[in-house]
């Protein structure tokens, strides 16, 4: 076997053993909060590690929507994974003006495992932190479950 091809033969062990770790079942302690705490697989979202007080003013829009199409993976920077093609169809806007649908990507931490995130489903609804980059394209910063809850947290009733 040539030197090429041991290469590539371990590097594709790599992928498998790095996808294997990163979705496999865990036991319930990798998602162990520093309080203690189980982390819920809401919490586990993309932007899960940013707090909602901090994705409100980096958001321009944040709307309740649903997920009508969750996008296509591809990999990123080892541990990650970016999503594109993401619809949502806006239900009502908490920041910034707008309606219908919006495309846009986000990124899910896939390792480490006690960091690791679940994309959102589609056909449900979620709270989405959104921000435009330089290409006047959108990005989601955040995703949380749309509950009165948390529709509070992010526009709180005056």
């Amino acid at each position: 076997m040539k030197i090429t091809e041991r290469i590539v033969l371990k590097l594709a062990v790599l992928v498998v053993i790095t996808l294997a770790i990163a979705f496999w079942p865990s036991s319930g302690k990798s998602n162990e909060r520093k309080d203690g705490k189980d982390m819920s697989k809401e919490e586990r979202l993309p932007g899960s590690t940013l707090k909602i007080e901090e994705a409100i003013p980096r958001a321009e829009i944040i709307v309740v929507g649903v997920l009508v199409n969750g996008g296509s993976p591809e990999p990123l920077a080892p541990g990650q994974a970016y999503y594109t093609n993401v619809q949502i169809k806006v239900v009502k806007a908490l920041k910034g003006a707008v309606v219908g649908e919006i495309v846009t990507s986000f990124n899910v931490q896939t390792l480490p495992k006690e960091k690791a995130e679940m994309p959102p489903e589609s056909g449900k609804e979620y709270i989405f932190f959104i921000k435009k980059d330089n290409a006047a394209q959108f990005h989601i910063l955040k995703v949380i479950a749309s509950t009165p809850d948390n529709i509070k947290k992010v526009r709180p009733i005056p």
